[in-house]
């Protein structure tokens, strides 16, 4: 996670590769959250806390993936055409085909 952290604020990339790279965030974030309930600390003690942290872990999981699995089958894209016309702000037109990503 520290590696994406170093590459997203020092490097260059291209926009592509930096939204690729971001989808392996999800991955970091789902063992780190493994790794913060199989060792000994303060969440293996406390109840409380052991629940809320289930909780954040579970919701980022699920946001992550929603994002990138089922984004792909329950959001419909669309494509935005617009057109400009002499002495006009332009008119714009909502394709219903899906847009390429």
């Amino acid at each position: 996670m520290m590696l994406f952290l170093v590459l997203t604020f020092f490097a260059k990339l291209p926009y592509q590769i930096w939204k690729f790279s971001h989808k392996f965030l999800g991955l970091a974030f789902f063992f780190a959250g493994l790794h913060s309930f199989f060792i000994k600390s303060d969440i293996s003690r406390s109840q409380i806390l052991r629940i809320y942290m289930f909780v954040l872990a579970g919701a980022g999981i699920i946001a992550f993936i929603y994002r990138v699995i089922l984004t792909k089958f329950l959001v419909k894209y669309f494509e935005i055409h617009c057109r400009k016309y002499k002495n006009s702000c332009g008119k714009c037109s909502r394709d219903s085909n899906e847009a390429k990503k």
